[in-house]
């Protein structure tokens, strides 16, 4: 096939492959509605990038980039966490009753972090939900160079980690990764991952300290009232514990992906 890089039918319907000039490539995008971009928002001024299928929370306001508050990356977490945060509230306020303790502040607070997490999914849910673009992509000089433009030789998606590649225009690395979930900017990357490196060493922290000092609540404690609250205060420490280290690992990962590669890439063998 002698044809310029580009996307191309992946001979399955409403598919389609990324072609590199010398060979297919594994990343594939919906071939339905307006092509991934920066778009204006129906309805406002914001321009907000189009994944090609639906909104994401990226988005441009007055010259400057930033995120839909409210909102996350990948839909299904908030589904998972809500319910779960509200079973884990409801089991701390049927102890606390059954024990006869005044003590309720850790279950509301898991029902209200539950709560908190199903308004979360529910406005992603609105987000992905919006009509689609109707205009034309804008391609001014803040959002690009852009995937697709080519400026050298050997143009193409290079993988910068397990967990995506990143578009390379034959002179420089873009702002734009290609992931399971589609095509993403980058441009907060920096802030998000130091975002997300505090948030670990705050959660970690916190459930370490959550942690020691429930178990010397339940080692020294004299009545059931102290120790129920001993437990109560090692629960959550522990879950803060789980949350921080999840954060970690998930801050090492994404660093990979989400900042530039230090080096060009290497061209794959003819």
């Amino acid at each position: 096939m002698d044809a310029q890089p580009g996307w191309y039918d992946a001979g399955v319907s409403g598919r389609q492959r990324w072609w590199d000039g010398q060979r297919w490539t594994e990343h594939e995008r919906s071939a339905v509605g307006s092509s991934p971009g920066w778009y204006a928002v129906p309805g406002g001024s914001d321009l907000r990038w189009w994944e090609g299928r639906y909104w994401t929370e990226f988005r441009i306001r007055g010259g400057r980039f930033g995120v839909e508050g409210a909102s996350v990356e990948q839909p299904a977490v908030p589904w998972v966490l809500g319910p779960l945060f509200l079973a884990v509230g409801g089991l701390q306020l049927a102890m606390s009753s059954s024990l006869g303790s005044v003590s309720t502040g850790t279950g509301v607070l898991f029902l209200a972090l539950g709560v908190i997490w199903l308004a979360i999914g529910a406005r992603t849910a609105a987000l992905r939900r919006a009509a689609p673009p109707a205009g034309v992509a804008f391609a001014g000089p803040l959002v690009r160079p852009l995937p697709g433009e080519q400026e050298g030789a050997g143009a193409g998606w290079y993988p910068v980690s397990s967990r995506g590649a990143r578009w390379w225009t034959g002179l420089r690395w873009t702002e734009y990764v290609h992931t399971r979930s589609g095509i993403r900017p980058t441009f907060l990357a920096r802030r998000a991952l130091r975002i997300l490196w505090i948030g670990a060493a705050v959660f970690f922290t916190l459930g370490v300290v959550g942690t020691l000092t429930g178990i010397l609540l339940l080692a020294f404690g004299r009545s059931e009232g102290i120790a129920f609250f001993g437990i109560s205060v090692l629960a959550i420490g522990l879950v803060f514990v789980l949350v921080g280290v999840f954060l970690l690992v998930s801050a090492r990962l994404q660093s990979r992906l989400l900042l530039f590669p230090k080096k060009p890439p290497t061209p794959p063998a003819s």
